[in-house]
C-alpha cells in the first residue's frame, strides 16, 4: 500500500470517530513507524509500506480510534521544548503547564542556586525543564505514585537533569522512600500541577484514558491545595513562592485559600497564579 493511500483511508476512518485531529495524528503514526520526517513523507506519497508496517500502524489507529492520547501510543510527548517519556501512569503533559516555568524562570533571576519542590510530578516535564531552564537549581520531585516516579527519574536521566525524586504525600515524604531522601524545609518555590479538576465535572474522551487520581481534585478542585496549604502551615516546607496550576474558574477561591495561609496573589498566567509569602 502507498503511503498516500493509507494516509487518506487512515485520516478519513479516524475522523468518522470523531478524533478531530486525525490527518496529523496518521501523519505523526507513520513518521515513528518509518522513522521519517514530515517532508520526507510528503515528498514520497509513492512509496510503498510494507505488511509489518502496516500492522503496526494499524494497531495505533485503533487505539487511536478510541481517543486514546497520542502521547500514549507513541510513548512520549513535547513540554517547553524537550522530549519526555509518558506512559499512562502519568498524565500528559499539557501546555498551560507551560507557564510555571516560565514564571519560575523569572523568580530565579536573583537567586543563587534556587531550591525548587515540584509537588505531584508524575512525569517529571516541570522538575525537569526546570532543572534544565535555571542552571545550578537543586530540584526536587515528589509523587504519591512510585510508578510516576519512576517516570520522572528515567526523564531526568533522558536529558541529563539533576532532579531528586522523593515519594512522598505532597510535601509529607514517606520515610521508606526508596531514595532514602527527604525534602529539605526551606525552598524559593513550590510548583503544584495537583488534581484540579472538580468531580462533578465531564471530561473528554481522551482524558478519560488518563488516571483519574491525577485528574479530579474533590467537590471544588481544591482538596489537595488544602492539604498542601496544611502541611506548610504545619511547618512541613517553608516556601518563599508557590507557583500553582487550576481551572480560571477556581483561582479566586484559590486565591483566597492561599491568602489564608500567609499567601499573596502576585501574578496570573492561563491557568497558572504565583503566590508569594507575606512579609
Amino acid at each position: 500500500m502507498r503511503i498516500d493511500t493509507w494516509l487518506a483511508d487512515a485520516s478519513r476512518s479516524l475522523r468518522s470517530q470523531g478524533v478531530s485531529s486525525a490527518r496529523l495524528d496518521c501523519l505523526l503514526l507513520l513518521e515513528d513507524a518509518l522513522d521519517k520526517d514530515r517532508s520526507w513523507l510528503l515528498a514520497h506519497p509513492e512509496a510503498l509500506l510494507d505488511e509489518p508496517i502496516i500492522r503496526q500502524l494499524e494497531a495505533s489507529l485503533v487505539r487511536r480510534s478510541t481517543h486514546e492520547p497520542m502521547a500514549y501510543i507513541r510513548g512520549h510527548s513535547q513540554f517547553y521544548g524537550h522530549d519526555f517519556l509518558v506512559t499512562p501512569d502519568v498524565l500528559v503533559p499539557r501546555p498551560e503547564s507551560e507557564d510555571i516555568i516560565s514564571l519560575a524562570i523569572g523568580l530565579a533571576q536573583d537567586v543563587n542556586r534556587p531550591v525548587i519542590i515540584d509537588v505531584g510530578t508524575g512525569s517529571g516535564c516541570l522538575a525537569v525543564s526546570a532543572a534544565l531552564a535555571i542552571p545550578g537549581s537543586e530540584v526536587y520531585a515528589t509523587d504519591i505514585d512510585q510508578a510516576c516516579l519512576e517516570v520522572a527519574a528515567r526523564n531526568a536521566a533522558r536529558h541529563q537533569a539533576s532532579v531528586t525524586t522523593i515519594r512522598a504525600d505532597l510535601l509529607d515524604s514517606f520515610s521508606e522512600d526508596v531514595n532514602n531522601a527527604q525534602l529539605p524545609k526551606q525552598a524559593n518555590m513550590i510548583l503544584a500541577n495537583l488534581p484540579y479538576v472538580p468531580s462533578t465535572h465531564a471530561i473528554n474522551q481522551a482524558a478519560s484514558h488518563e488516571p483519574q487520581h491525577a485528574i479530579f481534585g474533590g467537590q471544588d478542585g481544591l482538596k489537595l491545595f488544602r492539604m498542601m496549604f496544611e502541611q506548610i502551615s504545619a511547618g512541613t516546607v517553608n516556601s518563599q513562592h508557590l507557583l500553582t496550576e487550576a481551572l480560571p474558574e477556581s483561582h479566586a477561591a484559590l486565591a483566597a485559600l492561599a491568602q489564608e495561609h500567609c499567601y499573596q496573589l502576585r501574578q496570573t498566567a492561563g491557568f497558572v497564579q504565583l503566590f508569594s509569602r507575606s512579609e
